[in-house]
């Protein structure tokens, strides 16, 4: 198989969907049309829609893509397909995303052969492009947030024995093929989903080799815009480092729940203006790969805006000299000019997007946020009560970006929120495992500490990495609990993260209990606020995740501020 460029359009806002939770149990017969567009949007939420799903009657395929009007291309799935389907549950909507992702790859991906899906000559240049096809359709099934890497195999089966297909040696390559696939794209989901996490912690993990590998492998929109937040959270830990205390909360937005650690770790010869020059490069190359991606203006425009506050803070940094971070008034005013274009574009893509208002309800709601900071910062003094009557119409009383910038406009302490994050005796459990008990952290498969550093621990996929870091990453599955856990290793550190999964039927340990679907008031009763300054509160597209450090604990929220997920977290260094 000819060497796949999977190009940015690959990891979109779905990603939130695929690491955090699984496909819905099927109540309903199959709708196709919701199925479709979800895996477009998959290939790239901000690429414009021209391609139309039509449902039909046809012999011998399960769906072919008709592109003779190029004006009105046309994707046709037999109705046969459909029913067989509708036999298999939830399943069936993976096979269905999978066929739509498998024919949606020849036209986005304008790969050079004829929109086929069997091939019928193994010389024929064809089979290489439909095997492309088959990983570009496991991806963007997956991204959609349809179980679908480890059914993929069997739905090759599926779909051969169906249309009477399964005899003859294309049949046997694919699957082979599709078995190499699978495997190679498990670890990759494994290595995105495990810098994610290491980074919603808020410890200073350097990753870089987590996410250099993707790059390398992968490169995508995703992996930069995240790798830009992470920058901007790291200029934010070096500002304070160097005596410099932002007053606003900035919503740096993720391409789901991950942020990368980049390769800047905590050395105190990374200069202040290093990182902002990091974060921008990342930033301005997640444009490039996707002129409509809005996460990636609305983060510049964070970026820029921030610069421009900092750079009117003298500081003395930890050597005690005058940092280099100050601006002229000209400069600052050129930063601030970048931030409001910046945002206008994000603004007006969103625009374009009304049919799907709620998914993009944070962006929509960050952008007035970036507004109101933008106003304030071009004449402090005179723009203090503007900037607060722009927020006070999005006020929710909840601990969003809204309300935290609306309590620096009201002259609270700079860059504080009260703390109210409690912390009762009782220890987190999922699936009966608390992480803070030694004998209970490799329950599940009967690992100990020393297993996962000496590299023998069982696990369902062992990640390598690096190898002059020893970093190494384990994925348990818990099928029967609906809960996994990942133990990432390097140097001698651990880091243990078990999270539930959709259909998880247990509960939190500090009163009053709370399960999935439950809202965050009950939360709150329960646990406080995060006390965190800036880092309690992270934004991606369609969710808001609230990370208590006293609990070790983060609950993923959807857009109505209801429960979707929650993980626990142990960090274990080896002489501890």
């Amino acid at each position: 198989m000819k060497k796949l460029s999977i190009t940015m359009t690959l990891l979109a806002v779905c990603f939130s969907t695929a690491l955090w939770a699984t496909p819905k149990k099927a109540v309903l017969a199959i709708q196709p049309q919701k199925i479709f567009r979800k895996v477009v949007r998959a290939v790239g939420l901000y690429t414009p829609i021209s391609l139309v799903l039509e449902e039909e009657s046809q012999a011998g395929v399960p769906l072919r893509l008709d592109v003779s009007d190029q004006q009105k291309p046309r994707l046709k799935l037999d109705k046969s397909i459909i029913n067989k389907a509708n036999e298999m549950g939830t399943k069936g909507e993976s096979l269905l995303a999978f066929l739509i992702g498998h024919q949606v790859a020849f036209y986005y991906q304008e790969l050079s052969s004829k929109p086929i899906f069997f091939p019928t000559n193994s010389k024929d240049n064809s089979i290489e492009d439909v095997i492309d096809a088959d990983q570009y359709g496991m991806i963007y099934a997956h991204m959609a947030g349809y179980a679908m890497v480890d059914d993929f195999v069997d739905f090759l089966d599926i779909v051969y024995h169906n249309y009477h297909k399964e005899k003859g040696a294309i049949y046997q390559l694919r699957k082979e093929r599709a078995e190499k696939n699978k495997q190679e794209l498990r670890k990759f989901f494994l290595i995105f989903e495990t810098a994610t996490y290491l980074s919603m912690i808020n410890e200073n993990f350097d990753v870089s080799c987590l996410y250099n590998h993707i790059a390398q492998k992968y490169g995508g929109k995703t992996i930069y815009n995240n790798a830009g937040v992470n920058q901007f959270q790291l200029l934010l830990e070096k500002l304070t480092k160097e005596g410099i205390n932002p007053d606003f909360y900035y919503p740096v937005t993720l391409d789901i729940n991950p942020q990368t650690r980049g390769d800047v770790g905590a050395a105190n010869r990374i200069t202040v203006e290093s990182i902002y020059q990091k974060s921008l490069g990342y930033f301005e190359k997640t444009i490039k790969a996707d002129p409509y991606y809005i996460p990636a203006y609305l983060n510049l425009a964070c970026l820029h805006s921030l610069k421009a506050e900092y750079g009117r803070m003298p500081g003395s940094g930890s050597s005690g000299k005058m940092t280099d971070t100050l601006l002229t008034q000209a400069q600052a005013r050129a930063l601030l000019k970048k931030a409001q274009v910046n945002n206008q574009k994000a603004k007006d893509l969103l625009q374009k997007l009304t049919d799907q208002a709620s998914l993009y309800a944070n962006v929509a709601t960050n952008t007035k946020v970036v507004a109101a900071i933008i106003t304030f910062l071009e004449n402090p003094k005179a723009n203090r009560a503007q900037a607060k009557q722009m927020l006070l119409p999005l006020r929710t009383h909840k601990k969003d970006f809204v309300d935290l910038n609306l309590r620096v406009l009201e002259r609270r302490p700079p860059g504080e929120f009260v703390n109210l994050e409690k912390t009762c005796g009782a220890t987190e459990q999922i699936a009966g495992i608390a992480l803070d008990n030694k004998k209970q952290r490799g329950k599940h498969l009967g690992n100990a500490d020393q297993q996962y550093l000496e590299g023998t621990a069982k696990a369902n996929l062992v990640v390598v990495l690096c190898k002059n870091r020893g970093i190494r990453i384990y994925l348990e599955e818990m099928p029967g609990y609906h809960a996994k856990k990942i133990v990432y290793v390097a140097q001698g550190r651990m880091v243990y993260f078990l999270k539930t999964l959709d259909g998880y039927q247990g509960t939190t340990s500090c009163p009053p209990s709370i399960k999935l679907k439950e809202s965050y008031e009950k939360i709150k009763k329960g646990y406080g606020e995060p006390r965190q300054k800036r880092n309690g509160t992270l934004t991606s597209v369609g969710y808001t995740f609230k990370t208590y450090l006293g609990k070790k604990i983060i609950f993923q929220l959807d857009p109505q501020f209801n429960l979707d997920s929650w993980m626990i977290y142990e960090i274990v260094d080896k002489n501890n």
